[in-house]
């Protein structure tokens, strides 16, 4: 029942996917994308027809490798789709920590000693501070 739901294709698809470089090589594995296996035969993405015509001279290499990987008899025929190469999922590097307020005392800006009212004066006096903060990165 599962083989005909094609679980082991898509098994076999993950599998080619993350070792997909060992088969091919650096070059190759970001102009190609192993794309679907149905009936033995594996599809694979290529970025141009150019790419795709060369591929066909390393089809019985190819075939040899993937063997390697998934075992005899699994990929009986490689065929060649020109399409769009899925790209890797980028790493997402992690935010930067936040830098503490700066310490360096900071003259009080003009006009602020004219403001009676001590919540915006203090509001001032804060947007300053990030401000010079932010300037200071």
């Amino acid at each position: 029942m599962l083989a005909n739901l094609g679980i082991p294709a898509i098994r076999s698809i993950v599998l080619l996917s993350r070792g997909w470089e060992t088969v091919c090589g650096e070059l190759l594995s970001r102009k190609t994308a192993p794309s679907e296996l149905r009936n033995g035969t594996l599809t694979i993405l290529v970025s141009n027809h150019s790419w795709a015509q060369e591929l066909q001279f390393s089809k019985p290499l190819l075939l040899e490798r993937v063997a390697g990987l998934l075992g005899a008899g699994v990929v009986t025929d490689i065929r060649f789709t020109v399409g769009p190469i899925p790209e890797d999922e980028p790493e997402i590097a992690p935010a930067p920590a936040p830098r503490p307020p700066s310490t360096v005392p900071l003259p009080e800006p003009e006009g602020l000693s004219g403001i009676d009212d001590p919540e915006l004066r203090a509001t001032l006096l804060s947007l300053q501070r990030k401000a010079f903060d932010h300037d200071q990165r």
